[in-house]
């Protein structure tokens, strides 16, 4: 009888003594790994203040889009008309002094409307153009020509949208950056044929991804 209480203990004190090793093996590893998942979301993250190009830093690139200033009440911001209905209409603006770690930026636009039919079901297209001037070669370095981004309007006018047009487009830190914002009223899916207004160009530097 003694012999066999000592064999059913000998497992619950292996149990005992084993727990807390199990225990502590399983948290260094759950630790492990969201202190790995952490590393990896910020390998990507922005590195600085994100660098804004006003209306007013921006000129005419291509076609005849005019500098205008969007009014409501005491509130005036100038903002580029792009045509809904005239292709080829672009404005471009430089952007010097990306940080030194800077290996990427993002690119996004605000745009708004101030026509009475603007109103939720239409959409609208743009795309933008990235280029570095890099000494010692041609101003067409690094050229690239971003995809449309199509995306809806707002339910009404005055509203702006934030449009992401490059999430990550590769940038040498030290060389100045030429951004060109492009309406595409020409593909199919632009359907609203009235102007917009481009108010302004974010773009955030980014370090190296994973």
């Amino acid at each position: 009888m003694k012999s066999s209480f000592t064999c059913l203990r000998l497992p619950l004190v292996f149990l005992a003594l084993t727990l807390p090793i199990l225990l502590s093996q399983n948290i260094a590893s759950a630790t492990k790994d969201t202190a790995e998942e952490t590393k990896e979301r910020g390998l990507n993250r922005q590195l600085s203040s994100a660098v804004y190009l006003t209306a007013n830093d921006l000129s005419i690139a291509t076609g005849k889009p005019s500098l205008v200033l969007m009014s409501k009440g005491s509130t005036h911001i100038p903002v580029w008309s792009l045509s809904g209905g005239t292709e080829g209409q672009s404005v471009a603006g430089i952007v010097n002094g990306l940080p030194g770690e800077c290996r990427a930026v993002k690119v996004e636009i605000v745009v708004t409307s101030t026509d009475a039919g603007t109103r939720s079901g239409p959409e609208d297209l743009y795309r933008v153009h990235l280029s570095q001037m890099v000494e010692d070669g041609p101003f067409t370095t690094g050229y690239s020509l971003g995809k449309p981004v199509r995306t809806p309007l707002p339910a009404g006018p005055f509203h702006s949208r934030k449009i992401v047009l490059e999430s990550y487009y590769e940038v040498v830190p030290d060389a100045p950056l030429t951004v060109r914002i492009q309406r595409e009223p020409g593909l199919p899916g632009d359907t609203f044929t009235r102007p917009t207004g481009l108010a302004a160009v974010k773009v955030t530097p980014l370090n190296a991804p994973a």
